[in-house]
């Protein structure tokens, strides 16, 4: 993952509370809703991450 030791924190505690509100990844659709309310929740309350933290390079 690209950032630092804080953007992953703010990450897993977006991703794990979008789990808690019923969201999921199995299935390419729910993986793109997810994502998509990853990056608008992080760029409102942290900073936009300049990738996807899921695709390996």
């Amino acid at each position: 993952h690209a950032g630092t030791l804080d953007d992953e924190l703010a990450l897993l505690l977006v991703h794990g509370s979008l789990h808690l509100m019923g969201h999921d990844h199995a299935e390419p659709g729910e993986r793109d809703r997810m994502w998509s309310a990853e990056r608008r929740l992080l760029t409102e309350l942290w900073r936009p991450f300049p990738r996807d933290p899921w695709v390996s390079d």
